[in-house]
């Protein structure tokens, strides 16, 4: 395509169109085949995370015992099903509600990504081996951090996307404060 806003703007789908007048079907086969391998990984990811994290949840009796088999411990199958049953629904909350969703996860995904990079920087620096990789991490990770929560950035949360966050992270203290509870008791 032209660099014309106004072609750009009116356009259906731009990179599709720009993929197509410059490479022809091979391109946008290629360009299908990178959206579908993408998607795929991303519901791959949060299915696996999702196990992960309702497993450790079970651990610490976070969760109903309808998540329990029949001796009593964490069924995978059950949760796999749960998980399922979401992932079916949530289409019909519509499109901008699955945005604020995926905008929401994209800041856990990146302040875990802080954490980790942090992490290995203090190691790396106790070491006295921290390079610039170390530090360049920690600092794309803070990058995209505020591009997420400053409100003036293009990539900025919703409104809906931060009330959504302040439940998950009230839900979060209150898992946090049972989970200390549980550990003081035992």
């Amino acid at each position: 395509m032209s660099f014309d806003y106004q072609a750009i703007k009116d356009s259906h789908w731009a990179t599709g169109e720009g993929i197509d007048n410059r490479i022809g079907s091979i391109g946008i086969w290629l360009l299908s085949i990178a959206m579908i391998g993408s998607i795929m990984s991303g519901i791959n990811g949060f299915i696996l995370s999702s196990v992960k994290l309702l497993e450790s949840m079970g651990d610490t009796s976070l969760l109903p015992s309808v998540f329990t088999d029949k001796h009593n411990q964490f069924s995978k199958q059950k949760t796999v099903i749960l998980i399922c049953l979401v992932c079916l629904l949530s289409p019909w909350l519509g499109r901008n509600y699955l945005l604020d969703i995926v905008t929401m996860a994209s800041l856990g995904i990146t302040v875990g990504f802080a954490y980790v990079t942090t992490a290995d920087l203090i190691n790396e620096r106790k070491k006295k081996q921290a390079g610039l990789l170390n530090y360049l991490s920690v600092l794309i990770s803070v990058v995209f951090i505020s591009l997420l929560l400053l409100p003036f950035s293009p990539a900025a949360l919703s409104f809906n996307a931060y009330v959504l966050l302040g439940f998950f992270i009230l839900l979060g203290a209150i898992g946090y404060k049972k989970i200390a509870v549980h550990s003081n008791v035992n």
